[in-house]
């Protein structure tokens, strides 16, 4: 049977508190994934949060103050973009989940019980036709170093390109964490994939970069790429037991 719903697991936020000079809003955490074995545990990494349509030209600027107020946002993100899928036409969340689930047998509440999920830039954007600054990257590397050091996630996957261009850059200021430079090892259509390295607690964390799973977003063919270029990444999402049984 379909999980009636995922839940997020809190008992991280005494720590994400330390941090909330950096991290605006606190990732998902399934619940089951602290459980997960080291190898399995999954972060899944998205761009950026939109303020969307504000009627009132002179509310927007209020609208924004909630936004950077509320640290629950990325988290009712999940809940209502990809659990209660209240968001279906909103092209980032459905070529996100055409990614994750091709195969509409696949019990989505577990999955998102067992990994996790925050977006890379910490300041809300005003519409999608603004971007993220070189110093929204700055600080979105900096707040993702904190979050890993707390997660400790075995793979990473980013849905975007756009924070590994900066991700050599930054990495090279932070003395004392080992990391591999971000190469471009396949591309699909006119965007080329990404793969970098960190440390992280001694352990290595590969992070894989596929096009933003918005407008013209191939879910098929990048996650073919992703097979052919993460596949332990792979191994993790396709997890036999997120197969659903009918009885």
């Amino acid at each position: 049977m379909n999980s009636v719903s995922a839940a997020c697991d809190k008992s991280y936020d005494s720590r994400f508190i330390k941090i909330q000079d950096l991290l605006t809003w606190r990732p998902w955490i399934g619940r089951n994934y602290s459980k997960q074995p080291q190898g399995n545990r999954l972060l899944i990494v998205g761009e950026s949060h939109y303020i969307g349509q504000v009627d009132d030209p002179a509310k927007i600027s209020d609208v924004i103050d909630g936004h950077h107020k509320d640290c629950s946002v990325t988290r009712e993100a999940v809940i209502n973009g990809f659990i209660k899928r209240v968001w279906d036409k909103n092209h980032t969340f459905s070529g996100m989940r055409s990614l994750l689930f091709p195969d509409r047998s696949i019990d989505q509440m577990k999955f998102w019980d067992d990994v996790c999920f925050y977006n890379f830039i910490q300041r809300v954007m005003s519409s999608t036709a603004e971007r993220p600054t070189q110093n929204d990257n700055t600080k979105g590397w900096k707040a993702f170093l904190k979050v890993v050091e707390i997660l400790q996630p075995s793979q990473c996957l980013f849905i975007g390109v756009g924070a590994s261009n900066h991700f050599n850059r930054v990495m090279r200021q932070q003395e004392t964490v080992p990391f591999t430079n971000a190469t471009k090892p396949d591309r699909v259509g006119k965007t080329w994939g990404r793969h970098a390295t960190l440390e992280v607690s001694g352990v290595t964390l590969p992070i894989h970069f596929i096009k933003h799973s918005g407008m013209c977003f191939k879910p098929d063919r990048w996650r073919a790429y992703l097979e052919r270029q993460a596949p332990d990444l792979m191994r993790i999402i396709s997890n036999p037991s997120y197969k659903l049984s009918f009885l």
